[in-house]
């Protein structure tokens, strides 16, 4: 596979204008030449006032004051692990993996390097070395610029970058252009494609010049990028000098050579353009374009360039970049276009980056051809049609069709064919297909809602090739494509169903719709709802008709929290549990009728329903009092019920989507990380019984004699080769004298229990490798004496499995115990024993509260059967006991008692006037929640929340940490709760936490053991 991989990467012949290049020689200087040329400005751009007309002073000086500081230890280290450790080195030949793997020894240099950068301002010469590696962008690259240069620095100088690119890209979202989806915390790719797709749908209105979409390219736009321009756009931006200096000491450092064929050409300085693969350099690029995108808004707000029509209250946005991917949506008016082609030609002789007029495009409404042909002269860009691609997804109108999608199903078809696949084991092509052609699809199946033909046209061409390495070829014995896209811990191999796949991203898509404030969401959300519904004609939309059928399962799966209750429906939404009008059994035909919200029947912060609905409903106020109403109030928000924080995204919309089946015991034991997947997955062939063995073939017609190769006296099938036969045998009891048990197998599932015998985290893997390696091994034996004639003896068999299974007890990170038992298995198999941690007692103290201040330990508790409860306990400066109490919460995790435990402690002393509190939780992820109190809390509790929050500003209060031995009364307390029907309070101390009590009084010490 890697000679074949190398042999696509070698450039043997290139085109150079007419001539065709064979020579090796001639090939390096040539490229070397053109990169040359390339990043060497010609120092012809002429200055204008283009950024200084569009670019607003945005950067403050406490913001410019965040950038320059010098970076602490902690900031570089995270530099340091932030970075791909897997990614290809620079120059010097060490990668991130050698600066993570050895961070202890390095640290003191590399700190010392970085810190010399951000104090001098200089970088030592060669410190910004790079090499270009050429990857082509087509299959058949002809030309050095059908290849996309890409640096690979040296990682010293990536920490520095990464340090940057880091503190840039914290402020960027609010000073780069909504327009600018690319590299932007908080944008998404696919805002830029559903734009798009909405403007393409409407690009056929009628309008007077017509409508367009310009599809705009930048001739190499990284490269070519003018650094004064860009040092410009910064200062106008309001960057200090001091970090403009860094900027600019980072390109005029930057030396550069290409690799060609493995090696390296060329030693060459730079003059312009920003590097791809360097961190910061998509963050500075988008700071620059961000001129040209400020330019397009100007002309429209000038009224020199008139946009499509969208809505009575939106219109299609004027652009949308990605990048350097630009989309223009406009009127055909020429006069419009003559300013758009102004600017870009000003822009061009100011930053370096000219328009592709052979590779922009316009795509145009009902226009007429007159029209039309004038402004194809005009801009002399290509004329195109619907469908066309933008970031490698369809484009169209309408509904979509297979028609539409079915390149995109070519292209995976083709980059399966392309694979040699027969070099790879089954593990291997589903990792290609986990992390290759799934990815391909995820943004076009993420927009539109696919025809289920062309899904599982798809799924067929996957399921051939996972099986048989062949997209058309398939194989007798295999299991199913529904199991194989089940999870892991279900049986299956953690692939995505693209029919499921697809289902969920509608869903999470139209949720997407609900919430967002982004151009598209709210131009459709203006032309498919009315209030909270749904239209019932039909509109133009390639994105609506996917995800207008989901719009019935969110509602009926998502509950509405209550802000101000200006936006709920009192009657017909989900806000109270359940929708009052199916509570009350008010008629299918008045509820539509019924408009009023909930804000309606809040007075002062309370709850208030009028005389004469209260003697229609006389239960109504009791049904909505368990409500909460905030005390500060709020916009409503619609919440997702299946998930803590309320929100839906991709994973929680797949998780609702898929069909959930019980777990396999055996599924936790195979899928080990230390383990190689191939023989992971032959194991799990096994345990599905679909291992080719005869039997098995015999079931899918096969008529073929058969017998044991190992014992020449049996049938084969699955269970007597590798359970029953001789040869198996002597392995199993082998297995079984290591691990001095008995192993007799009645399932497939018995050989699994011999792990849960608490031995040591390494000793349990290095059982779970032996038995894998068994099973491989047996399988090997049998198809060597069955193809090869080849016997292989079990001694020999047993030596193979030892060392295979060296290789995974030898490399995994797990540790060993101090038992004999420990040190006599893992030397069997000759693996050196990972020794545990030291372990030290650590005194553990409970502190009674400072005088006039109370003090309350809270806790959370769960048992097996899913119950929780959570309780506290209050105390004064003496340690003597005020006052406990004790609820139980039902079905809730163990984070939602104990927060729920920590916000009853302060509504308690909120109500008693107990202002001085000191709250205490053995819990980190509660004192988390109070240290960063704006981070979502679960939906359920997020009204309480806010009001504790309000509650906390008028109080005196300390949140801190203790270890659970110096948290007893609480954790006690919370238990009880657990056994309670309903809540508990005491005003006197309950007999069970009076030991504690006193021992917390006395100051007595409780011991925590800890590793080192």
């Amino acid at each position: 596979m890697a000679k074949i991989k190398s042999s696509t990467k070698v450039i043997t012949t290139l085109q150079d204008g007419d001539n065709v290049l064979t020579d090796q020689n001639q090939i390096s200087n040539h490229i070397v030449s053109y990169y040359k040329n390339l990043f060497c400005s010609n120092g012809v751009l002429q200055e204008s006032l283009l950024a200084e007309q569009v670019i607003p002073n945005l950067v403050t000086d406490d913001v410019n004051a965040i950038l320059t500081m010098l970076p602490s230890h902690e900031e570089i280290k995270a530099a340091v692990f932030s970075l791909n450790k897997d990614s290809a080195p620079g120059p010097d030949g060490f990668g991130a993996f050698f600066y993570q793997e050895y961070w202890d020894i390095v640290k003191k240099d590399v700190i010392n390097a970085v810190l010399q950068f951000f104090v001098s301002s200089w970088i030592l010469p060669g410190y910004n070395s790079n090499i270009i590696a050429l990857i082509p962008k087509t299959p058949d690259a002809l030309s050095i610029d059908q290849f996309r240069p890409i640096a690979m620095a040296n990682f010293k100088f990536k920490i520095i970058s990464k340090i940057l690119a880091d503190r840039l890209a914290a402020i960027m979202p609010s000073i780069v252009s909504e327009e600018q989806k690319g590299f932007i915390h908080g944008r998404n790719i696919r805002d830029c494609l559903c734009i798009a797709s909405e403007a393409a749908n409407l690009l056929h209105n009628k309008a007077f010049g017509g409508n367009l979409i310009l599809k705009i390219d930048i001739t190499k736009a990284f490269d070519t990028l003018d650094w004064n321009f860009l040092l410009k756009v910064l200062k106008t931006f309001g960057f200090n000098d001091i970090f403009c200096n860094w900027i600019s000491v980072i390109l005029h450092s930057a030396h550069l050579s290409v690799s060609i064929n493995g090696q390296s050409h060329g030693y060459f300085t730079c003059s312009r353009g920003v590097r791809q693969g360097d961190p910061l350099s998509p963050l500075l690029f988008c700071l620059a374009e961000d001129v040209l995108s400020r330019s397009i808004s100007y002309l429209v707000s000038q009224g020199s360039f008139s946009l499509i029509k969208g809505t009575r209250n939106y219109k299609i946005p004027s652009h949308s970049f990605y990048a350097d991917d630009l989309l223009l949506f406009c009127k055909g008016h020429i006069s419009g276009l003559k300013a758009i082609k102004d600017l870009f030609d000003k822009y061009a002789l100011e930053s370096g980056q000219v328009i592709s007029n052979s590779k922009s495009t316009i795509y145009s409404g009902s226009i007429s051809n007159g029209r039309l042909n004038s402004i194809v002269n005009l801009l002399n860009f290509n004329l195109g049609s619907l469908p066309f691609f933008y970031l490698g997804v369809p484009i169209f109108k309408g509904k979509p069709k297979s028609c539409h999608l079915q390149p995109v199903a070519d292209r995976i078809k083709l980059k399966l064919s392309a694979w040699k696949a027969s070099l790879l084991s089954i593990a291997g092509r589903v990792q290609l297909v986990r992390s290759v052609i799934q990815s391909m699809l995820i943004y076009s199946i993420s927009l539109y809602s696919w025809p289920v033909t062309l899904l599982k046209d798809i799924e067929k061409c996957i399921r051939n090739f996972i099986w048989s390495g062949d997209i058309v070829k398939r194989k007798l014995v295999t299991i199913s494509w529904k199991k194989i896209c089940r999870p892991y811990s279900q049986g299956g191999l953690n692939l995505r169903s693209l029919t499921t796949l697809n289902s969920s991203t509608n869903l999470s898509l139209c949720w997407s719709l609900l919430h967002s404030q982004a151009s598209w969401a709210l131009l459709l959300k203006d032309r498919v709802l009315r209030g909270n519904r749904i239209i019932n004609h039909h509109i133009y939309s390639s994105i609506w008709c996917g995800i207008k059928d989901e719009f019935s399962v969110i509602m009926d799966n998502s509950i509405w929290l209550l802000g101000d209750g200006n936006d709920i429906n009192f009657w017909n939404d989900n806000w109270s549990g359940i929708r009052l009008c199916e509570l009350l059994n008010i008629p299918e035909h008045i509820r539509p009728f019924l408009s009023s919200k909930v804000s309606d029947f809040i007075v002062n912060g309370r709850w208030t329903i009028p005389p004469l609905l209260q003697q229609v409903y006389p239960n109504l106020l009791s049904i909505i009092s368990p409500v909460l109403i905030p005390f500060e109030l709020s916009q409503d928000l619609l919440l997702w019920k299946h998930t803590d924080n309320g929100d839906l995204q991709q994973k929680e919309a797949y998780m609702f989507k898929m069909q959930q089946f019980q777990d396999l015991d055996w599924a936790k034991y195979i899928w080990c990380q230390d383990i190689p997947p191939s023989k992971s997955l032959f194991v799990w062939r096994l345990m599905h019984g679909k291992v080719p063995t005869d039997d098995n073939l015999m079931l899918r017609g096969c008529n073929i004699p058969s017998m044991c190769n190992f014992c020449n006296n049996h049938v084969e099938s699955s269970f007597h080769i590798f359970f029953q036969c001789d040869f198996a045998v002597k392995l199993w009891s082998w297995l079984a004298g290591c691990l001095n048990v008995v192993i007799q197998f009645t399932s497939l599932g018995d050989m699994w229990k011999r792990c849960d015998l608490n031995w040591s985290p390494q000793s349990r893997v290095t059982i779970i490798a032996a038995i894998i390696n068994l099973i491989n091994t047996i399988w090997l034996a049998r198809n060597q004496a069955r193809f090869n004639n080849n016997f292989i003896s079990w001694r020999s068999a047993i030596d193979m499995i030892i060392s295979n299974t060296a290789l995974s007890g030898n490399n995994t990170s797990k540790l060993s115990s101090n038992s004999i038992r420990d040190f006599t298995l893992l030397k069997i198999f000759r693996i050196s024993i990972h020794p545990p941690k030291t372990l030290s007692l650590k005194e553990i103290i409970w502190q009674p509260p400072p005088l006039n201040w109370i003090k309350c330990n809270v806790d959370g508790a769960s048992n097996l059967s899913g119950l929780a409860a959570c309780g506290g306990v209050f105390r004064d400066h003496n340690g003597d006991f005020s006052f406990a109490y004790a609820e139980p919460l039902g079905r809730e995790s163990a984070y939602f008692a104990e927060l729920c435990g920590a916000i009853m402690a302060i509504e308690f002393a909120f109500a008693k006037g107990w202002f001085n509190l000191w709250l205490e939780s053995d819990s980190s992820l509660v004192i988390s929640a109070f240290k960063n109190p704006t981070r979502p809390v679960a939906w359920s509790l997020r009204n309480r929340w806010k009001n504790v929050l309000f509650m906390l500003s008028q109080m005196n209060c300390i949140v801190t940490h203790i270890f659970r031995e110096g948290n007893v009364a609480a954790d006690l307390i919370s238990k009880h709760g657990l056994s309670s029907l309903s809540s508990v309070i005491w005003n006197t101390p309950p007999l069970f936490i009076n030991d504690c009590l006193s021992c917390n009084k006395l100051g007595m010490p409780s011991f925590r053991i800890c590793s080192s």
